[in-house]
Parts: C-alpha cells; structure tokens; sequence
C-alpha cells in the first residue's frame, strides 16, 4: 500500500508540474543544500589555507552554481566551470555566469563519452546519469571533463567537485587527462550502492588511490534515520605525494 500512495504522489506531482510548466512554475521538495553549511565551508577555508594553487575549479553536478559560490569565497583566483544537466536549474547557471564573468556553465551530464545518456531529472537536487536506457529517463547530451576542458581551453591545477549520486567511476574515466594536474578532488561518496553503476566509498578510495589520491577530510557524514547506519559523505581527496601525508605524528 506505502508503494502504491508513494507512486500515486510522485504521478501526482509529474502532473502539477506539467501544468506549472506550462507558465515557467515547478513545485519541488525542499531540503537543506549542503552548499549552505557551515560545515563544507569551513574545509573550503582550511583547504584555501594549504595555499594550493588552483587554476580552475570544475564543479559537476553543480545546480545553480551554490556550491561554487562558496569555493570560489576562498580560492579568488581560480576560474569555474560548473556541468549540471538538469534544466531546473538553467535560470541559477545563467546568474551565476552573469556574477562571476570568468566563469562558464555547461548543460550536460558529465560522463565517460561524449555523445547523449540517460538522465532521471524528475529531482532538481537528485539527478543521476546513467548509461542504461531505463524508463523515466530524459537523454540529456553527454560530455566528458576532459573535453570540456580542452573544448574551454581551461587551466590547471585543477580542482574537481563530484555531486553525482553515483556515477562517479563513468566521470573519473573521462577524465584521465585532467587528473594528472588535479590537485583536490571533493566527491559525495556512499556506504550503500544506490544503484548498478554507483562504487561505494571504499571503492572509490581504491580507484582514486591508483590515480594518486588518498583522502584527507571527510565533511557532514549523514546517517541513515530508520537504523543509525553510514549513508553517505563528502570525500575530499589530496594528491598523496602532499607533504600532510609524510607527518604521521597525531600532534
């Protein structure tokens, strides 16, 4: 019964929003944007700290740009490029390239090709790419961070945001060529596997640790309400040759 009143509401609610489209209104569920903690910006400030130079930051998954708003509070210098393919958020892109003139916004779904893919956007705040052509997903054009970088002929250092909701491992394959100047890597990782694609946090560490990272702060670990267990949380990653890593001193 739960299963069918949970279809019934999201039928609801695909309905309302056709209508509201039709005059530019979408109703969406509200919830807190991690890019409005105090938390991520707070290790955005001790990262800012180490005096990494950052040439450019490249924020997937970046909705209306919030996220990069706050990064760039701390690393002034750096240009952005923010991918995001869900058209909720067209209006908040445009304004933040209106706001930050260096930087540019792109209306894809990064992944490990250049061409189309899946894309489930009926969450502005959830959306996931996904090769497989599953009913309910729109085809949104695929890019790769590697294209893009030589397409906007972008400068390193790089750092490298991740809100993907599991698509990850597809991202890091297409981009090969940039992490070899990516300095900071911050990805949403997950003790579960939401789906076939999604790697769990220590696969990922596994993954990126052949690449040359190894973790270096974890930010707002988030706990699953019905049994207390370890849902997800930001990795930030660092190049593990950073001399941080040689101190294995606790004080």
């Amino acid at each position: 019964m739960e299963k069918q009143l949970a279809l019934l509401r999201k039928y609801l609610a695909n309905v309302v929003n056709g209508v509201l489209g039709l005059v530019g209104l979408r109703i969406s569920r509200l919830r807190r944007d991690k890019s409005e903690s105090l938390e991520v910006n707070f290790v955005l400030g001790r990262l800012g700290q180490l005096k990494i130079d950052i040439g450019t930051i490249i924020d997937i998954g970046a909705s209306d740009g919030r996220w990069s708003r706050m990064a760039l509070t701390h690393f002034q210098q750096s240009k952005c490029l923010l991918i995001e393919a869900n058209p909720f958020h067209l209006a908040g892109l445009k304004r933040f390239a209106n706001d930050f003139p260096g930087a540019k916004f792109e209306r894809a779904a990064a992944s490990d090709h250049v061409g189309e893919i899946g894309f489930f956007d009926d969450d502005p705040w959830g959306g996931v790419a996904t090769h497989s052509a599953n009913k309910g997903t729109a085809k949104v054009r695929a890019t790769t961070i590697d294209h893009e970088i030589e397409r906007n002929n972008l400068k390193g250092p790089f750092l490298v945001k991740l809100d993907t909701h599991g698509h990850e491992l597809a991202i890091l394959r297409g981009a090969a060529r940039a992490l070899l100047t990516t300095e900071i890597l911050i990805i949403e990782s997950y003790n579960f596997q939401l789906n076939d694609q999604c790697a769990t946090f220590w696969e990922l560490c596994q993954a990126l640790s052949e690449h040359g990272f190894r973790p270096w702060d974890l930010i707002e670990p988030m706990h699953r309400k019905k049994d207390g267990a370890l849902w997800q949380m930001d990795i930030v990653f660092l190049r593990s040759s950073r001399p941080e890593f040689s101190d294995i001193c606790y004080e």
